[in-house]
């Protein structure tokens, strides 16, 4: 990479969703103020206050909160972040904005997928964020702050309200869930593992393709995934998710031909995915612990709902 400028810093803090290691939130230290990209769970807010104060700043000093998209690990903490960070404006997607003001329906929408119980443990109480903090951006538009520029980008395919966010000045791009899943269990092996994130309810296999594709044509030094940390072997990490998505439409594929539904196409897609991620593991030579795939098997079964919603939806299209 690329030397950064002078007092430019980005700083990664572990939200401590679920155990540690599995969802990041960043922040940019760069002229005398501080930038904060996706905001974690509600529990995340105080991790990232920690962050911000030994950084040499106060809640008051960050200017802007970037958020990826509005699934809830990426954007719970939010409400409560804005109640110290007094002085910020939260920039995202036209179509997260109303989700943000009126949070109800993402609310439902996270309950359907956990369930009630998971879900009140996970993230507790959403709170509503008022509609004058809230700065929505088009594709390619340009963000300036301070003395930088970042360029926004609609990224579709894990998220129909998915951006990612090119960091202009070092030449690094944020990408949410749209550049997949890289967890560090999963980079111990004789090579790295990156899977497409693929969580309810609007993956699609054709868009994830361009927003990877897009990703890898911009020639970036590095990228920040939230899922978890930089990731600079980008056109080996894109070569990885394309094929992921290759052996994931075959299995669609093959769920449509069965005239799978409810219950049985969850299933199916379930041991299909836990096939690929266990082939992924085989051919690295890596082993996980009881407990770690005690975390990542969740982690399959709602990615596996993903795919489940994809197989459902390209049905009502034929």
């Amino acid at each position: 990479m690329k030397k950064k400028p002078e007092h430019d810093e980005v700083i990664t803090i572990d939200c401590h969703y679920v155990r540690e290691l599995l969802t990041a939130s960043y922040l940019i230290k760069r002229d005398g103020n501080g930038i904060i990209v996706e905001t974690g769970h509600g529990a995340s807010a105080e991790h990232i206050f920690n962050s911000i104060r030994e950084n040499g700043l106060a809640p008051e000093d960050i200017s802007h909160i970037f958020i990826t998209h509005i699934h809830l690990d990426h954007c719970g903490g939010l409400s409560a972040l804005l109640k110290k960070c007094v002085n910020a404006t939260v920039i995202c997607h036209p179509r997260a904005r109303p989700h943000l003001i009126d949070p109800s329906r993402l609310i439902q929408g996270s309950i359907m997928v956990y369930g009630e119980p998971l879900y009140k443990s996970l993230y507790g109480t959403v709170e509503p964020i008022a509609a004058e903090k809230i700065q929505t951006a088009e594709d390619n538009e340009i963000i300036i702050i301070g003395k930088s520029s970042y360029t926004i980008l609609h990224t579709e395919g894990h998220a129909k309200h998915h951006i990612c966010i090119h960091d202009l000045t070092n030449n690094t791009i944020f990408t949410g869930d749209t550049f997949g899943l890289a967890y560090p269990d999963f980079q111990r092996g004789s090579k790295k593992f990156i899977y497409p994130a693929t969580t309810p309810t609007d993956f699609n296999i054709p868009e994830a393709r361009k927003s990877i594709e897009r990703i890898q044509g911009l020639k970036a030094e590095a990228l920040w995934l939230t899922h978890f940390g930089q990731w600079e072997d980008i056109g080996y990490g894109a070569d990885s998710l394309l094929e992921a998505l290759d052996k994931i439409e075959k299995f669609q594929t093959e769920a449509l031909k069965k005239n799978l539904e409810g219950k049985d196409l969850e299933i199916f897609c379930y041991e299909k995915f836990k096939a690929f991620i266990n082939s992924g593991l085989e051919n690295r030579n890596l082993v996980l612990s009881a407990g770690q795939w005690k975390v990542f098997d969740y982690d399959m079964r709602i990615n596996s709902m993903g795919i489940a919603r994809s197989i459902d939806k390209q049905r009502e299209r034929i």
